[in-house]
């Protein structure tokens, strides 16, 4: 069976701290923590630039991204006119809940 490689970065929450400090240990799973200093600094800087809803969810709220990447699709050669939205996704995922 192939090794599968993963990793989760988890911050200082009180449901994550048995988990960062070993003191619950998940069944084959090797812990290892690393520390870098910058990393706050790094965060930091990536939420003044992104803001704190890293993959926001529904086609509402990423509209203007679907949009752009079909207009630089057409733009390249990859597609011949950029399509509506509407027709990218089934009607069930443009409802928003």
């Amino acid at each position: 069976m192939a090794t599968l490689r993963l990793t989760l970065a988890c911050g200082d929450y009180d449901r994550t701290r048995p988990l960062r400090d070993g003191r619950v240990a998940v069944e084959g799973v090797e812990r290892t923590a690393i520390a870098l200093p910058w990393l706050p600094a790094e965060v930091e800087e990536t939420r003044e630039l992104i803001g704190t809803d890293l993959w926001p969810d529904g086609v509402a709220r990423n509209r203007s991204v679907i949009e752009t990447v079909a207009q630089y699709a057409v733009e390249q050669g990859w597609i011949p006119e950029r399509p509506l939205v509407e027709a990218l996704f089934a009607a069930s995922t443009l409802r928003e809940p």
